[in-house]
């Protein structure tokens, strides 16, 4: 596996099967698209497909944050250039 995420900087409360099949979305989607809003909306898409639910997908190089997410479901990443946030709510 590529290996251009820092496994010391995820924050998250997934089961570690999710954490990597979300991991494997970054990867791809960070192969195929220079666009943050490109990026996100590829992984937003792919969690959609296997996991159902309504899925938000936030890349960037800087922002903070504060969210409610459903249990289970929250990741944030830093991924190549990119930090990465996903999560399940609604």
């Amino acid at each position: 596996m590529y290996k251009s995420y820092d496994r010391d900087s995820i924050q998250t409360d997934m089961p570690f099967e999710m954490q990597q099949y979300v991991i494997r979305c970054c990867e791809d989607a960070t192969k195929l698209y220079q666009l943050e809003r490109e990026i996100a909306f590829h992984i937003k898409e792919r969690m959609k497909e296997r996991y159902p639910g309504l899925w938000h997908c936030v890349v960037g190089n800087r922002f903070g944050s504060a969210v409610t997410h459903e249990e289970q479901t929250f990741i944030n990443l830093y991924f190549g250039q990119f930090a990465i946030m996903l999560f399940q709510a609604g």
